[in-house]
């Protein structure tokens, strides 16, 4: 049945169908293609090495805890601060960095070892008496 008389009879007709001979076969080769391509797609992976992704979050660990006896809008403006001179120290964007935070909640092997490494970061810090 052509398409055009399904439609005046309010039926429904599988698109594929009404396509011209091979169409509807192309169109579904393309659309399983771009599937395929899609999961074959690299898995993103963070752009700042590891010791520098510990590093700035063992700062941000000092910063937090340089601040811990203040409160409300002091505590805010000193951490906000604290965190911009922090990553022009390092040289990294405050995006770029939790861009590969996000990157990293996905490998958590990975993410351990790098919080772990900041531990070790503070832990190692000169402490003032």
């Amino acid at each position: 049945m052509c398409c055009k008389e399904s439609f005046l009879r309010h039926e429904t007709t599988p698109i594929l169908r009404c396509l011209p001979n091979g169409i509807g076969l192309l169109l579904v080769f393309l659309a399983l293609l771009l599937v395929t391509l899609a999961a074959c797609q690299p898995e993103e992976q963070p752009n700042l090495p590891d010791e520098t992704l510990a590093r700035i979050m063992a700062d941000l660990h000092i910063a937090e805890a340089a601040t811990t006896g203040l409160t409300g809008y002091r505590k805010d403006s000193l951490l906000y601060l604290y965190y911009e001179q922090i990553f022009a120290l390092h040289g990294v964007e405050r995006a770029a960095y939790e861009r590969d935070l996000r990157l990293l909640s996905r490998n958590e092997e990975r993410l351990l070892q790098i919080v772990q490494m900041a531990e070790r970061l503070v832990e190692e810090a000169p402490h003032e008496p």
